[in-house]
This record gives C-alpha cells, structure tokens and sequence, in this order.
C-alpha cells in the first residue's frame, strides 16, 4: 500500500487541496492519502499563534469537509500529541513506527522542495519516504529535483495557484473567497 502524506496547516483548506489529493489519488498511484494537520508550522512564523489557536478548529473543518469527498483520505491529528517543533522527520518517523509495512510518500509543491535541503533530517525523510512533487509557476522542477536523485518523483499535476495565504488576505479586504475554499461535497 502507498500512502501519501500531504503535510499543511490547512488554514483554509481549499480547492487546490483538494485537486492535488485528488490527483495523487487518481493519477498518481497513491492507495490511500492522509492530510496531516500541523498545529504551528515553523514556515509561518508570524502565524504560530493563530494556527496554535485555531489547530482543532482546522482539524475538525478539514475532517468535516472531506468526508463524503469519495476519495480515499483520512485526515490526521498525529502532531497534536507531538512535542514542538514539528519536525517533519519525526512525524514521518512516527508513521512509519505504526504502520512499518506502508510504503509512504510525501506530496509536497515545487516552492517546498526548493528548500527540502534546509529541512530538518532532510536526508533521513528521504530515506524513510518517497518525495512526490507537484509544479508550481516559477520553479524549474527538474533542476531543482536533480539534487535528490530517484527519490523525487514530479507529477504530471495541472498547475492550481491558489494559495490559504490569498484567501485569508482576501477575505481581510472584504472579498467573497466562497468559490475558492473547500467545504465538501455534503
């Protein structure tokens, strides 16, 4: 079994999201994929306390609007019972400790895998999963993939440029996003 692990705070969850599970899913090859909910994520520095406030929010929203998705997702809390920092190494670690007969691998965008190598244990992550990679305008992928080796995989994913950052200023500046977030199809 492969399952993919689509790390994010998912703050908000959106149809780019929910596009990328679907294509890893239906073209990509993944049997099952998990969105793991991070409780603060390193990366946003200046949004720690919001996401910390707001993590079962986003974990119970996200549970919510995938359910009834007919995709094969499970959304996961494991990082709620993690200490801080949230590593992603020991997050895979962790999943790998449970489930030692699952082949895992991490869908990731083009803008993270420009900066995999200052990840935490990047080397370690590698060892343990696969890297899947979706592309993202202004990154040259293939260059970019080149210092990895085979454990990099691009996907032949359509490009989505919305992002939960857009959405959020949006909204701040009173624009209706309604089309652009996620909320099931229930």
């Amino acid at each position: 079994m492969i399952k993919a692990l689509y790390f994010g705070s998912f703050n908000p969850l959106h149809i780019g999201h929910m596009a990328i599970a679907n294509y890893v899913l239906e073209f990509a090859g993944a049997d099952r994929l998990v969105f793991v909910v991070t409780p603060a994520s390193r990366f946003k520095a200046g949004d720690t306390e919001l996401l910390e406030a707001n993590a079962t929010e986003r974990l119970v929203a996200l549970k919510s609007a995938v359910c009834g998705s007919g995709l094969d997702i499970e959304v996961s809390d494991i990082e709620f019972s993690m200490p801080s920092p949230y590593y992603t190494v020991n997050t895979v670690e962790e999943f790998v400790k449970r489930e030692p007969d699952t082949e895992f691998v991490i869908v990731m965008g083009a803008d993270n895998l420009s900066l995999f190598n200052k990840w935490y244990r990047y080397e370690d992550i590698m060892s343990m999963a696969g890297i899947w990679v979706y592309p993202r305008l202004g990154y040259d992928l293939h260059t970019i993939s080149e210092r990895y080796g085979d454990v990099v995989r691009i996907l032949d994913a359509p490009i989505i440029e919305v992002s939960s950052t857009m959405i959020r200023e949006a909204e701040a500046a009173g624009r209706n996003m309604s089309a652009f977030r996620y909320r099931g199809n229930h």
